[in-house]
């Protein structure tokens, strides 16, 4: 058994009884646990690998059912402590030696804490003495963190998101952040936001700033256009602390601001906390009217200090874009602009000249002044030639003076601007319903580019009749149409090819039956006649037996040449059936491996499937019998089949390997099974998931606790579905994995053990291969169950964007309990399920060997 080191990872070489060890990779003298269970010492492993990720949640879950267990574990109390105050041990720069650093500051000490009583209590001196000193090291860095809080400002609002994706690019998070940092600052609010806040602390400690920040703000916004976003160990962080601070401060407040998320998929600890949809129109707006009141300020008296305090610089480039606005009759983002100069510079006269003409509906003063608009007690107009002068001004007189002499209604003023008011409205709504359409017309096409269906071509057609008329509609419906045309033609051809090969088959087959009905009737004389040999023989058997006497020599000397020649007939007779049965075997033989008898029968049958456009059904045909030369010859000679060989080395490409039933009326057998290549290793074996979920099954036949090796699953794959599926060749290039089934391949949200390592032809992914390796991506991980699948009771759900009909599939990983199991469900999330549901499908996956006589190049 062995203990990883919690401050470098490395392994330890414990002694036993000495519950001190030193770290021979970096050098620190470390507590350990008592190494006398495997069971905590796997526990141990993974809460402290957890720990050095930095995620403090789930490695304190881990360290609590250490002490649920082991009661007087003192290193699980310890290992809560560093939880606690987020303790991570880094490289002094300095000395080189591990030194704790700090990522969770609390108020009180660490020497006041009772899970460091615990840790003392039930540790031995010399171990006891070490946790002291870690601790005063500890409580010295909090003081130092809590004396910088000291003398930090308080904030109003904390903004917590996820700065960057995996790719080291700027999430949509951040930019969003950003917007909503701009509106509260320029509503004269302390707001802490780390891409600004911290910019000047670069090669600086952050806690110190972040727990001031969190400690002093009323309000926390926690951004999320993604689950995985939420849950980064950081934003977790940050979210998690803020949460604990509301359970003893109740003027605190967390809204969660989400996008194209749905409820499901935000952090259950926001389930009861209002949150804000930053897909509504005017999210931003209703955002900071709220924060403001939660905030105590007034808004009114903010904008007037902003107003006041603000620099006018920057205000050109807005105006301009004002003036671009209104040239394309954009009212609604003109006047949008018009209040951000505005809350820059209160006394901007030309934003007050530029409000006037958007209200009148009119881009240019020229225009303006040949209008008929009663201005003369324009609040803004005169706002306008109070902060304006020189030019400017004169321009507003002119202005006034023309429509004054213009204006032949003294309420067409009134009346046009409750006309411009409406078009408003009326020019949003057909902005957002536009902004709708664009979008489901883009689906729409994406969809008829990848449509292979009829079914797919008629859910097209519903998404079109909800377009009406929208322009593009029509071009996408004679798209549809198109497509719809060309996939019952190719349908046609298809079944015009198969009712052709079906009439070779049957041809075929009653060429053959004469020679069948006189194998199988000779097999059915010789059958007769054994019995009857069996007979006799079994009968002088008994005779001689009988025999008793003096007088007999001659009589058992006669039955034992007779049960000679009876002994000698049955031998004969059986070798005649042998070779009877091995004929009617090679009469029988499967379309897809020919005896050289029906060569040219299967090779026309091959090229009737290539003529049809059938491609994959030739190719199987040919690759099955390339040991004869002339389908080899093919193989290589033809360029479509080169490229289906090369498909099985290259990641990402779908090829077709082994056949089982897949529709409600194949038969066993009958369909081609489609898979996706997911890796290529040496060049020589590659990984190959099944595309569908091809069959519904539990995971085990009874409700008990179980792992992948002693489950029903695993039998069933590789037994009935290797057997049924595969032929002898086929089965031959299936390489035997090492299925490994350590920790590490588990699921990572519980803590049961996923058992040991299996030698399987046909296995199931683990948690670990379908959510970290092979599909990182949920929407990548999203499966659809065949039609015979559903017809066997699989779920399924229509997806409202793509039309696909998505299941759920197995993972081998154990789930929250003994008797669960791990899934994927319809959203490509990991979940849990008991291990009898039998509406969750079977995604197989094989390794192949590449070199093999089927699948060389």
């Amino acid at each position: 058994m062995i203990i990883k080191c919690k401050m470098c990872g490395g392994d330890l070489n414990i002694q036993e009884g000495n519950p001190i060890c030193e770290c021979e990779f970096c050098g620190t003298q470390q507590t350990v646990p008592i190494v006398d269970n495997e069971k905590k010492v796997n526990l141990f492993n993974r809460a402290n690998r957890l720990r050095m990720n930095a995620e403090f949640d789930k490695a304190t879950t881990v360290y609590a059912s250490i002490t649920a267990e082991f009661p007087e574990e003192a290193e699980a109390y310890w290992g809560l402590c560093l939880c606690k105050y987020g303790i991570e041990y880094v490289d002094d720069p300095k000395t080189g030696n591990k030194i704790p650093t700090c990522h969770r500051t609390l108020p009180e000490s660490i020497m006041d804490d009772t899970d460091f009583d615990q840790a003392c209590e039930y540790a031995d001196p010399v171990a006891k003495r070490l946790y002291r000193e870690e601790a005063k090291e500890i409580d010295r860095i909090q003081q130092s963190i809590l004396s910088i809080v000291a003398n930090e400002e308080p904030y109003d609002v904390f903004i917590c998101y996820k700065e960057t994706d995996d790719n080291g690019e700027r999430t949509v998070d951040s930019v969003l952040a950003q917007d909503i940092y701009d509106a509260l600052t320029g509503k004269s609010l302390k707001v802490f936001f780390a891409r600004i806040t911290l910019e000047d602390k670069l090669g600086q400690e952050y806690e110190p700033y972040i727990y001031a920040a969190l400690h002093s703000a009323k309000v926390m916004l926690a951004i999320g256009t993604k689950f995985e976003y939420y849950d980064a160990v950081w934003v977790k962080n940050e979210w998690a602390r803020f949460l604990n601070m509301m359970k003893s401060d109740r003027s605190k407040t967390l809204i969660p601001c989400y996008k194209d998320l749905d409820a499901y998929d935000m952090p259950k600890e926001f389930k009861n906390l209002q949150a804000q949809d930053m897909a509504k129109l005017g999210w931003l707006q209703d955002l900071t009217r709220g924060v403001m009141k939660l905030c105590g300020k007034d808004e009114r008296q903010q904008m007037t200090q902003v107003a006041v305090a603000t620099d006018s610089s920057g205000i050109r480039p807005l105006l301009k874009r004002i003036q671009m606005f209104m040239k394309d009759e954009e009212w609604v983002k003109a006047n949008e602009y018009v209040e951000r100069v505005l809350d820059k510079d209160p006394e901007c006269g030309e934003a007050y000249l530029y409000r006037v003409l958007i209200k009148c509906g009119i881009a240019d003063e020229e225009q303006l002044k040949k209008s008929a608009f009663k201005l003369t007690d324009d609040k803004d107009l005169q706002r306008a030639r109070e902060f304006s002068d020189g030019e400017l001004r004169e321009r507003i007189d002119e202005i006034s003076i023309a429509t004054e002499t213009n204006c032949v209604r003294s309420d067409l003023y009134a009346v046009l601007n409750q006309y411009y008011q409406e078009r408003s409205k009326e020019e949003e709504k057909r902005q957002r319903i536009e902004a709708e359409n664009k979008k489901k017309l883009d689906e729409v096409n994406s969809l008829i580019q990848e449509a292979t269906t009829i079914d797919v071509i008629n859910y097209i057609n519903e998404k079109l009749l909800e377009l009406g008329d929208y322009e593009g509609a029509k071009e996408a419906k004679d798209q549809a149409a198109r497509k719809l045309e060309k996939i019952k033609n190719e349908k046609q051809k298809e079944e015009e090819a198969k009712a052709k090969i079906q009439q070779m088959i049957s041809k075929h087959e009653e060429e053959k039956k004469p020679v069948l009905e006189s194998l199988q009737k000779s097999l059915d004389e010789e059958n007769i006649h054994i019995k009857d040999v069996q007979s006799k023989l079994m009968k002088s058997k008994e005779d001689l037996a009988s025999l008793k006497g003096l007088f007999v020599a001659k009589k058992r000397s006669e039955l034992e040449n007779t049960i000679s020649q009876y002994e000698q007939d049955l031998k004969q007779t059986e070798e005649r059936i042998k070779q009877i049965e091995q004929e009617i075997s090679r009469e029988n033989t499967s379309l897809y491996e020919a005896n050289e008898k029906d060569l040219q029968y299967i090779y026309d049958l091959g090229k009737t499937y290539l003529d049809a456009g059938m491609v994959k059904d030739a190719f199987n045909i040919f690759l099955r019998n390339r040991q004869h030369q002339e389908f080899e010859e093919l193989i290589h000679t033809d360029e479509r089949f080169k490229n289906m060989l090369t498909n099985f080395r290259s990641v990402g490409k779908t090829v077709q390997f082994g056949r089982y039933k897949q529709t409600r009326e194949g038969q066993n057998g009958s369909d081609w099974i489609d898979w996706v290549v997911k890796a290529v290793e040496d060049g020589n074996k590659c990984l190959l998931v099944c595309a569908s979920g091809l069959d519904t099954k539990p995971y085990h036949e009874k409700k008990q606790w179980v792992q992948w090796s002693t489950c029903s699953m695993r039998n069933w794959l590789n037994n009935e579905f290797l057997d049924s599926s595969f032929s002898k060749e086929e089965k031959d290039t299936i390489l035997t994995t090492n299925v490994i089934n350590a920790d590490e391949e588990g699921n990572p949200v519980y803590v049961n053990t996923p058992g040991q390592n299996t030698n399987d032809k046909v296995f199931l992914l683990s948690y670990y291969e379908a959510v970290m390796m092979y599909f990182t991506i949920d929407y990548c991980r999203t499966c659809s169950p065949t039609e015979y699948a559903l017809s066997t009771g699989a779920f399924g759900a229509r997806d409202g964007k793509t039309g696909k009909m998505n299941g759920r599939w197995w993972l081998r990983s154990p789930g929250s309990g003994h008797d669960h199991a791990a899934y994927i469900n319809e959203n490509g999330i990991c979940r849990t399920a008991e291990v009898t549901n039998d509406m969750i499908t079977i995604r197989p996956a094989i390794w192949l060997n590449l070199d093999s006589n089927l699948l060389k190049l």
